[in-house]
């Protein structure tokens, strides 16, 4: 309530990350309203320019208030902050989620093409241009290349790679 009176960057930056947390906890309770109130008020209070300072801080700030809003009903918001999140994706992880969610967001409002066409762009942004009419020969061209890169790999193997792991990635 008294946030406006702190003035001290670092009282600011510690208060920020109390409300991230507190945020994160909201979230797990499914108290999304409150989640999405508690990341805004934590993005806004953080001194400085967050995606400078911590980017991993703004970013998962950004993706959750995002669902948060998304789950509250609030699409217009969601969708504000899915298309400021997802540009700054700095790595291939985030960005897959970033679309991912925003694929989501398209699929639960209907709009089912342009849910195809978000993860036909995360492909082409990840080098891996697909065309969303292929042609019978494209289709048997990659498929056999899937087949060459992952016919010396163990399902161990393949089950380890870093897209398994992500916690983004497993949260949506």
């Amino acid at each position: 309530a008294g946030a406006e009176l702190v003035e001290e960057p670092a009282e600011r930056e510690k208060l920020a990350r109390l409300n991230a947390e507190a945020g994160r906890k909201a979230k797990a309770s499914a108290a999304y309203r409150s989640a999405a109130a508690y990341f805004s008020l934590a993005f806004s209070l953080f001194p400085g320019d967050l995606w400078e300072a911590d980017y991993s801080l703004a970013f998962s700030l950004g993706m959750d208030r995002a669902l948060c809003e998304l789950m509250s009903g609030n699409g217009a918001e969601a969708r504000r902050l899915m298309e400021d999140v997802l540009p700054r994706a700095r790595d291939r992880l985030h960005m897959m989620a970033a679309y991912h969610l925003k694929s989501d967001f398209l699929l639960g409002t209907g709009e089912s093409v342009a849910s195809g066409t978000t993860f036909l762009e995360c492909l082409e942004r990840l080098g891996v241009p697909i065309s969303p009419h292929p042609t019978e020969e494209e289709i048997e061209a990659a498929y056999q290349e899937v087949q060459a890169v992952l016919a010396h790999r163990s399902v161990e193997a393949i089950a380890e790679l870093p897209l398994v792991t992500d916690p983004y990635i497993q949260a949506l």
